[in-house]
């Protein structure tokens, strides 16, 4: 049913974030983001005085697990194949590949709520990522940290803490945009909150609003939305939520559609809701996820699994001019069946890690093609795994691609995909066995080919004895780059904690003889401290205390283009070391503590940037004299 346009609850903002610091020491103070609130216009019961609903396990879709419970129990698997594919995930990479991975660095670490829900967004110059409750902005080059904040104190309310975050990267209009949910009892309340910056710069000014998620148009459901899909196309933004009572039973499954210039002014932006949504054979439709549009495209997606299993996907669009859209009826697509597999093992516990069920994760929508994964059961009795599952679905409604990943005895899930301008895939997904703690990998699929085995991001190191993992990663395409895909997911940690880790990734590079290198420093004239290499690093410049006087050597295994260069804490470029075409071999320099000016730089932090071509690499420095 559709729902007429309303106006409703609007709140603006257009306080700046903090600026990026300016000094090492405020650099480490991490400020919150947007603590001057510059303005209001009718915030929903402002001054309830609710405290912030921050519990460890009570964040998000924990509300409506038990309405799930049931579909963790073991099912009979339907192993007619039809059209689909499966790969097995045989020879695990845990070297660093440098002609895939181009930058990699530590985010977020917990800050309270299980699960971690990772988003991710990109600029040319930024990279903005989302967890429950905080949000980041990094620097692009260098990987180092501009600024942090809350979403409590970014939104001035305080319903919830802010959980289940997305965000995108609008490159035509220049545009970042986060969405966070809200929810509290005592009284019963919940929200849709949302930032545009005005910029594209993540630190500048925002434009904010609150929504009234307990609405439907402007009619009370009683309901509060959870497990959101944020999308948008060349003329509007969408966002699906399920909704729930404030007992925790699913109600319907919504669609929200904003007018992308009215959402983007800064003034008013009115929506039209469409709610009750069902799939063709009459049943309820279940996280439907919009689709984030990388080709041009006045059309509206949406796309959603079974999340307790079946043999089809359901597609819709929303087409016309706003407020004036419709909503199509569903489209069923035929796939491989699919089903919700096992928990995960993980060593140092018999507790097993939560793998969700069948539910759509993030979906992209490119030159006719949707893009989506989502985890599924492989296996069966004892052998019985998760595997992650690709698709690859036309507007027409016929499957390219219906890939099975998987390997044998161990657990892959929650996957994250996306796909570059040439069509080759890259997906995140998290993976753990009896033996392996929760760790972040991902793999590429070259345009028309097969996945390639997995390599491994960052290395979990300890069990997470709560059981609840992550519900999504985060997946985002360079605007400045069309080969270069960002991924953004979780990792177990000590004292039964998550942390988050960014990496990019070129799916569409491919080279059997990439030009690897070996970063290494030897004695000058000062000392020059090495930290403990880890295992399979090698390739990581493991300098972390500099001198004049250092020497650098670096290897390459063929001949390449090299920018090595030190960059201060604001992200400033202070000296090329080396710019310029080197022959194979290994190469050592002298840096003799001056920036391109010729001036002596003063002590403190900076970071090393190498990148070969095919490989970036970005170390932590400490000058001393």
């Amino acid at each position: 049913m559709r729902y007429a346009f309303q106006p409703l609850i609007l709140l603006v903002l257009l306080a700046p974030l903090a600026a990026s610091p300016a000094t090492s020491e405020s650099l480490i103070a991490e400020p919150h983001l947007g603590r001057a609130v510059a303005a209001e216009i009718a915030r929903p019961d402002s001054g309830s005085g609710l405290a912030p609903h921050i519990a460890e396990v009570g964040i998000g879709r924990e509300r409506s697990e038990e309405h799930f419970r049931a579909l963790k129990r073991p099912r009979t698997e339907n192993v007619k194949l039809g059209g689909r594919e499966r790969f097995d995930d045989l020879n695990l990479r845990i070297e660093p590949q440098a002609a895939q991975v181009v930058a990699s660095f530590a985010s977020l670490p917990q800050y309270y709520s299980v699960p971690y829900d990772a988003a991710i967004a990109t600029s040319g110059s930024q990279v903005l990522v989302m967890t429950n409750n905080e949000f980041a902005v990094y620097d692009k080059l260098s990987g180092i940290k501009q600024s942090s904040g809350l979403y409590i104190n970014f939104f001035g309310t305080a319903a919830g803490g802010g959980y289940d975050p997305k965000c995108y990267y609008d490159a035509a209009a220049g545009r970042f945009v986060m969405v966070v949910l809200e929810w509290a009892t005592n009284p019963n309340r919940a929200q849709v909150d949302i930032a545009v910056s005005q910029t594209s710069d993540a630190n500048g000014a925002w434009s904010k609003y609150i929504y009234d998620a307990t609405l439907t148009g402007s009619t009370a459901t009683g309901t509060w939305s959870d497990y959101p899909g944020l999308g948008f196309d060349d003329k509007n933004v969408y966002l699906a939520t399920n909704q729930f009572s404030f007992s925790g039973a699913f109600q319907f499954s919504k669609l929200r559609v904003w007018s992308k210039a009215e959402l983007y002014s800064g003034t008013r932006a009115s929506y039209i809701d469409f709610a009750g949504i069902r799939n063709a054979d009459g049943s309820n439709a279940f996280a439907i996820k919009p689709a984030r549009t990388l080709s041009p495209s006045t059309t509206g997606r949406f796309l959603a699994t079974r999340p307790s299993g079946g043999s089809s996907v359901s597609i819709w669009t929303i087409t016309g001019t706003f407020p004036n859209v419709t909503l199509s009826a569903a489209r069923t697509v035929s796939i491989g069946s699919y089903s919700v597999g096992p928990d995960a093992q993980q060593p140092g516990s018999s507790v097993r890690i939560d793998t969700g069920d069948c539910r759509t994760q993030d979906v992209v929508w490119r030159s006719g093609h949707y893009h989506t994964a989502f985890t599924e059961k492989k296996g069966n009795g004892n052998k019985a795994v998760t595997a992650v599952r690709y698709l690859d679905v036309t507007d027409a409604g016929s499957v390219t691609r219906d890939v099975t990943y998987a390997a044998s005895g161990i657990w892959l899930y929650y996957p994250a995909v996306s796909t570059d301008a040439a069509g080759n895939v890259a997906m995140a997904f998290e993976r753990s066995s009896g033996s392996e703690h929760v760790s972040l990998y991902q793999t590429r699929m070259p345009s028309g080919g097969s996945f390639e085995s997995s390599q491994r991001l960052t290395a979990g190191v300890a069990p997470n004895t709560r059981g609840r993992w992550g519900d999504y990663n985060g997946v985002a395409n360079d605007p400045s780059d069309s080969s270069r895909v960002w991924l953004y997911g979780g990792y177990g940690v000590t004292n039964n904690r998550w942390a988050t880790w960014i990496a990019s990734v070129k799916p569409s590079v491919a080279g059997s003889a990439p030009a690897m290198v070996a970063l290494s420093s030897e004695p000058g004239e000062e000392e020059v401290r090495s930290a403990s290499t880890a295992a399979g690093a090698d390739s990581r410049l493991e300098v972390t205390r500099l001198a004049p006087g250092a020497r650098l050597s670096f290897e390459l295994r063929a001949r390449s283009i090299v920018r090595l260069g030190l960059f201060d804490v604001s992200g400033r470029r202070v000296r090329a070391l080396v710019d310029g075409v080197l022959d194979t071999g290994r190469h050592v320099l002298d840096w003799d503590g001056r920036d391109d000016g010729g001036r002596a730089l003063s002590t403190g932090v900076y970071w090393a940037r190498f990148d070969s071509g095919s490989g970036i690499q970005v170390k932590r420095l400490m000058l001393s004299k």
